[in-house]
């Protein structure tokens, strides 16, 4: 085998290589056309079976008032909170606060047992993300 031959080979490998540890990554971070948000894992868990469209056994299961909430999560995010909900995210009870901070709209999630903010995002972001799905 010449040098030149050895070179293509090694080359070969190195790309091959490359862009299979590449692959991977994309599709741990779920950049293979599907949006796979965070979960977030609350202190609160909600019981198994127990209808989430129910608000009012929702508020009883929180041990924070969406008051609270919205002063943690401007805490974290500076601006005017739009809107505040009590959601059921995968078995986890949150706060999910909508802030318009600029021009921007920032979504903040509070753990709706001990106010702790799990995450923030940006709105336009999951709004990209839904009109993709859409497609």
């Amino acid at each position: 085998m010449s040098k030149k031959q050895i070179a293509a080979w090694t080359l070969a490998t190195a790309v091959a290589l490359s862009s299979a540890g590449t692959a991977l990554i994309a599709q741990e971070r779920g950049e293979r056309g599907e949006s796979k948000e965070p979960k977030v894992q609350s202190s609160v868990q909600i019981p198994k079976g127990q209808d989430d469209e129910n608000d009012a056994a929702l508020v009883k299961l929180a041990k924070l008032t969406i008051e609270e909430a919205m002063r943690n999560a401007q805490g974290a995010v500076a601006g005017r909170v739009v809107e505040a909900q009590l959601e059921n995210e995968d078995g986890s009870l949150v706060y999910a606060i909508e802030i318009l901070s600029g021009q921007t709209t920032k979504e903040v999630i509070i753990d709706a047992g001990n106010g702790a903010v799990l995450g923030v995002g940006t709105e336009a972001e999951d709004d990209e993300h839904e009109r993709s799905d859409e497609k």
